[in-house]
């Protein structure tokens, strides 16, 4: 988490319609081309579907060798859920590819210590299309990595749907969550620019009651 909102409102229409706003913001890091920061938004106290927001000179995901665990650890109330790797089948490229397999890992907050093999969470794959909110394509299925060193689990999604991203205007972002655990998902980009291209904000068609 990088800073809390404060509530504001603006007009639209003949609506007076409340807006969150995160303020001074350190994008720094972006500065260096070979970076790029992701950013969403959570809602405390209720399930929050998110936008992905990619800052980048280039949003594309470049991540070409997988984390490889110290070793295992007990994962207690934070998890951190890390999508490793997304491959489109028969390696085709982002504007052929129509179907992909992902895979993830689980650590200790901070650490390259992964989840131990006799844990069996629900590990869910989310996805979001441009800025469209994330939608829930697929739940992992275990399957432990064996290396001279260590036996470790992963999550496996397998056949997720990537063709919208056959267009290159378009650019998908993968997230996870665990279920019943706070979770700490790096995002994933697949596209061809994953820059986030949003010129025109949305415009509330009225108002709605939620809850205190």
């Amino acid at each position: 988490m990088v800073a809390s909102a404060t509530k504001t409102a603006r007009s639209v229409g003949a609506y007076q319609v409340p807006v969150w706003e995160f303020n001074d913001l350190d994008v720094s890091a972006a500065r260096d081309p070979n970076n790029r920061l992701y950013l969403f938004a959570t809602v405390d106290g209720v399930p929050t579907r998110h936008n992905v927001w990619a800052h980048a000179a280039d949003a594309r995901t470049f991540f070409p060798k997988q984390d490889v665990p110290a070793a295992l650890a007990p994962v207690q109330g934070t998890v951190a859920a890390k999508i490793e790797i997304v491959y489109p089948h028969d390696g085709a490229p982002v504007s052929q590819a129509r179907l992909a397999n992902v895979g993830a890992l689980l650590f200790s907050p901070g650490t390259l210590l992964a989840a131990p093999l006799a844990w069996s969470p629900t590990v869910r794959l989310y996805r979001s299309l441009n800025n469209g909110l994330a939608e829930e394509v697929a739940v992992g299925s275990k399957w432990p990595i064996v290396t001279p060193a260590l036996t470790y689990p992963s999550w496996q999604f397998n056949n997720v749907d990537v063709s919208a991203a056959n267009d290159l205007a378009n650019k998908y972002y993968f997230t996870l969550a665990v279920d019943g655990q706070t979770t700490n998902s790096n995002v994933w980009s697949h596209g061809a620019d994953a820059r986030t291209n949003f010129p025109q904000m949305d415009q509330p068609s009225g108002c709605c009651v939620l809850p205190r």
